[in-house]
């Protein structure tokens, strides 16, 4: 009895290099963003006296809110997407 040799297996398209191309800019993207506005938030003001004696007028506050909306969002996702990730069609 002859079988049927097996199918080959599927080439990768361009749609799917540029698919994941796109997600990982959209990955990337927002850190670089939040990383350089928190390097923003510790550079010296003009004519501001600095507060730690140090070359960055560090704003504790505000240097802590950016790097916070930086991993929370991320960090969101990474827990809740197990959990409903599997009810979403793809």
């Amino acid at each position: 009895e002859d079988s049927a040799p097996p199918p080959p297996p599927p080439t990768p398209s361009w749609r799917i290099g540029a698919a994941f191309w796109i997600l990982g800019l959209c990955n990337n993207l927002p850190y670089v963003v939040m990383l350089s506005a928190a390097r923003d938030l510790l550079e010296p003001r003009p004519g501001a006296e600095p507060r730690n004696k140090t070359r960055y007028d560090c704003d504790p506050v505000g240097t802590g809110a950016v790097l916070l909306a930086d991993v929370l969002p991320g960090l969101g996702v990474k827990l809740l997407l197990p959990l409903v990730g599997t009810h979403l069609p793809y």
